[in-house]
């Protein structure tokens, strides 16, 4: 992940230092408004390797399916909350024009993909409460490195710098959904498997 950071800013600084200022003010927001959805997010290892212990895959499922609505809903609440405030936050943070319109496009695009960027990180506690770190780090890889980092750099080159947050949310998304199948397909599987199999 840093250095997926590093590289999506190597691109975004060819488009000047107020795209970069507001890259960094968007990176800020983000922090702060997944705090609640991580912390949630964080209980999911030791809940889900307790019950996969235990066998319990009814409630491995369970939790996973209200995790993963929670992801979408509250990735949806700040999301509407965002593409509305984007124009006013970036004037909190930066008096110049330019930066505050790259900030909003930045926002606007980017946090449509929020929902399910959320359920890509669950997924990844899901698999790692089953005793799967190697799954989790293979569905982080497939949207850094198979999505994110080239389909940022297709976006600059196509569309320019509103192409990079483009290119953000097409990876945000589909490794949403790839988090989501995947994780639905080796809890189906491990439930089907004899114990101490």
């Amino acid at each position: 992940n840093p250095i997926s950071s590093a590289v999506v800013i190597r691109i975004v600084s060819g488009f000047g230092p107020s795209a970069v200022a507001a890259a960094g003010v968007v990176g800020r927001i983000e922090m702060f408004a997944f705090m609640i959805p991580m912390t949630v997010g964080m209980s999911m290892v030791p809940f889900v390797a307790q019950n996969f212990g235990a066998r319990r895959f009814d409630r491995i499922r369970t939790v996973r399916r209200g995790a993963m609505l929670f992801a979408v809903g509250v990735g949806g609440v700040i999301a509407a909350v965002l593409f509305f405030a984007a124009r006013p936050l970036g004037g909190l943070f930066s008096s110049d024009p330019e930066v505050i319109d790259v900030l909003t496009r930045y926002l606007r695009i980017t946090c449509l993909g929020y929902g399910l960027l959320e359920a890509h990180r669950y997924a990844g506690f899901c698999l790692t409460g089953i005793h799967r770190p190697l799954s989790s780090a293979v569905l982080n890889a497939i949207r850094v490195i198979v999505l994110l980092i080239p389909l940022v750099y297709l976006g600059a080159g196509w569309v320019g710098l509103s192409g990079i947050f483009w290119g953000r949310l097409v990876s945000d998304l589909v490794s949403g959904l790839v988090g989501i199948f995947w994780t639905g397909k080796v809890i189906g599987a491990l439930s089907r498997r004899p114990a101490f199999s």
